[in-house]
């Protein structure tokens, strides 16, 4: 079996979609195909179903699935074994971070990070979905707490305290809510129900509304820059982070201070066999005091 083809099965299976594979991959839709008839032909068997939405695995293909696992599982140790005979930290390191954290609160101490380890190469990617520990394709994850798995090291990084913002603008016109029910006169800004990591954005969306019931957003956008920008500029009122880097210097006012709000804890992540990682533990040791100093924490 050609390593490739496992490779690009892998993706595929992943995503359950040709598409978001290439996109990953940097593959033609038209060759990642290609790959899987010729995989399939090779093992006389379908691994996948085609479907107008996508494709979903076959009995034989989450057979495959299972041992493609294994094998990016056990490479990656082996990859981690060589590059810790090495005196100083050497090698890739593939980052995981939300993209709020990765525009906000990771950038400013990448320079310094990355001269004082010129050997590390870093690989960061911003994203909201869950880190996938399980193929290698993430070292470390900054994000929130992800308690149902097993097997994980999570360092606490900050936290991130909830606010409601609106502009002086919007609420001279709309009127200024005193009480979690005045908000259903009022346009809600939100981050999107498929975004449910983060759903203390949305707080807004069900505060005063009786259980199990929520409000229509006036908007959704899943970026914390983007949500408040537009709440700037007066379309509703929106949730963010008392701690947003640059909040001080929006036009915003902060409204239903007097109500309680949910916090955001976020943290660094990694497999606990990444422990002895010189790589991982020289950039957990770096930035966990930073993030701690910069955001009031420890």
């Amino acid at each position: 079996m050609e390593w490739n083809r496992l490779k690009t099965f892998y993706y595929v299976a992943k995503y359950q979609s040709f598409k978001k594979a290439s996109e990953e991959l940097g593959i033609a839709i038209s060759a990642l195909s290609r790959s899987i008839s010729l995989l399939e032909h090779q093992l006389k068997t379908m691994l996948f179903y085609r479907n107008p939405t996508g494709v979903s695995l076959t009995k034989e293909g989450q057979t495959l699935l299972n041992m493609a696992q294994l094998v990016y599982s056990r490479i990656e140790k082996v990859e981690n074994e060589i590059l810790e005979e090495h005196k100083s930290p050497k090698g890739e390191l593939r980052v995981f971070a939300t993209q709020g954290i990765v525009n906000f609160y990771l950038s400013p101490f990448l320079p310094e990070f990355m001269k004082l380890y010129p050997d590390i190469n870093l690989r960061i990617f911003g994203m909201d979905t869950l880190p996938d520990f399980d193929y290698g394709n993430v070292n470390v994850a900054l994000c929130p707490p992800i308690p149902e798995r097993k097997g994980l090291i999570q360092k606490h990084l900050f936290t991130n305290h909830i606010q409601l913002y609106a502009s002086p603008q919007y609420l001279e016109i709309y009127g200024t809510p005193e009480t979690p029910e005045d908000l259903e006169h009022h346009a809600l800004i939100g981050i999107g129900d498929e975004l449910h990591r983060f759903h203390q954005m949305n707080w807004h969306l069900s505060l005063g509304c009786k259980r199990n019931e929520s409000r229509n957003p006036y908007v959704t956008i899943n970026t914390p820059n983007g949500r408040l920008m537009l709440a700037e500029q007066g379309f509703g009122i929106a949730a963010a982070s008392r701690e947003h880097p640059g909040l001080k210097d929006m036009n915003l006012v902060p409204v239903l201070t007097h109500i309680e709000a949910p916090i955001l804890d976020n943290y660094l992540i990694y497999p606990d066999y990444l422990s002895k990682s010189k790589r991982v533990q020289a950039f957990e040791h770096f930035m966990v005091p930073r993030f701690h100093k910069a955001y009031g924490e420890g």
